[in-house]
């Protein structure tokens, strides 16, 4: 064995040769640089010589005696390096392990503090964080279209603690999984407002215990519990020290008062309670109220189960007798059509009356009053069924 040199690396496709005579079986060459190379073997061939890999070239019989080294430009380098080439020659038997390593050189490193990190361009979609644990892969994953989801592992079961969506209408940004409960500790601010003032929307229910009622707060940051469900399953709807509203645009349709009593809105135009097929039960307006029966007569029970008395309709007018029959038009109406009263009622409106009357014929239209003298009187006709 002989060493056959060092020789430096000064400029690509410029050769370093060595002249070492024979006979020799193989050729140990060290390439203590970046540069790739190509080593030719006189009567032997030529072979590659990578950068940083110490190689051992079988040569044999054929080998007449010199070696060519000449460093090469590649894709990937296009400046050469600087560095050097030795290495050994064996004779018949010497080397016991030819083989091929790879070199290792300490060098000194200089920390650098990244300030920003970049990843841009890439395909839509691609992923540009995976981080797993032992357990559990892909627990963190971010791809470059601002996608991502985060789960955490709870004892070996990844559960979605947030995660993100880029199709089009869809939420962009979801919290927590189906079957989880989502915490917010602190207030939680939507749109700039506190408390959840806000639209509160939810796919299925939402839902509240006795001891989580929805709560809010009063003109002086008092909380109250303003709905909430008691151990006997009663719904409460509380204000305090205020009125319960409903509100249609700006009307009032009802109102509790703070006292107790019940009371209604009113506006310019007719407010109703009405009946599912949208039949009007009792009306108001800025003057009068009018209950109504949806199809027949009303009915009074004043115990809510026996019927204390019934209408039907009723109209009434005045009028002066005759000594004789007289017809009066009583205008009875029942559901806007013609009705035979059931009772005519007159009333005389003179200070002295001295005769007979009483009513004859009833039709849908008319009543007879028989009299035999002539006076001043009411009459009030009624309809019971």
């Amino acid at each position: 064995m002989i060493p056959i040199g060092i020789k430096s690396i000064v400029a690509f496709n410029t050769p370093l040769q060595y002249t070492i005579g024979v006979p020799w079986e193989y050729i140990r060459l060290r390439n203590e640089s970046d540069n790739e190379c190509i080593v030719t073997f006189t009567g032997a061939g030529s072979a590659t010589l990578g950068a940083w890999v110490q190689d051992d070239f079988y040569v044999g019989k054929m080998f007449t005696g010199q070696i060519t080294i000449t460093p090469l430009a590649t894709p990937t380098s296009s400046t050469v390096a600087t560095g050097f080439i030795t290495g050994n020659a064996y004779a018949q038997g010497e080397l016991k392990n030819p083989g091929s390593i790879m070199l290792v050189r300490l060098v000194q490193v200089t920390s650098v503090a990244a300030t920003t990190l970049s990843n841009e361009g890439g395909a839509i979609g691609a992923t540009v964080v995976d981080i797993g644990d032992s357990r559990l892969a892909n627990l963190i994953v971010i791809h470059n279209d601002g996608s991502m989801q985060f789960n955490v592992d709870q004892g070996g079961v990844s559960h979605v603690a947030f995660f993100t969506q880029t199709t089009v209408g869809q939420s962009a940004f979801i919290i927590g999984q189906s079957g989880d409960k989502t915490q917010c500790n602190g207030q939680f601010q939507v749109n700039h407002e506190t408390f959840c003032n806000a639209d509160l929307y939810a796919a299925a229910a939402i839902r509240m215990t006795n001891t989580n009622p929805l709560v809010s707060t009063d003109a002086s940051a008092v909380s109250h519990n303003i709905i909430n469900t008691d151990v006997s399953n009663n719904l409460n709807i509380a204000s305090v020290g205020g009125n319960i509203q409903f509100y249609s645009g700006s009307n009032v349709l009802w109102a509790t008062m703070a006292s107790g009593v019940f009371s209604y809105g009113v506006s310019t135009s007719t407010i109703s309670f009405k009946s599912t097929d949208g039949k009007s039960l009792i009306d108001f307006t800025t003057v009068d109220t009018y209950v109504k029966a949806i199809n027949g007569k009303f009915n009074f029970q004043g115990d809510g189960l026996n019927t204390d008395w019934t209408r039907a309709a009723e109209s009434r007018g005045t009028g002066t007798s005759i000594n004789g029959a007289l017809t009066v038009t009583h205008n009875l109406k029942f559901h806007n059509g013609g009705v035979t009263p059931d009772i005519v009622i007159i009333t005389p409106t003179q200070n002295t009356f001295n005769g007979i009357l009483y009513v004859t014929t009833k039709t849908t239209t008319q009543f007879t009053l028989n009299a035999t003298a002539a006076w001043t009187f009411d009459w009030y006709c009624i309809r019971f069924t």
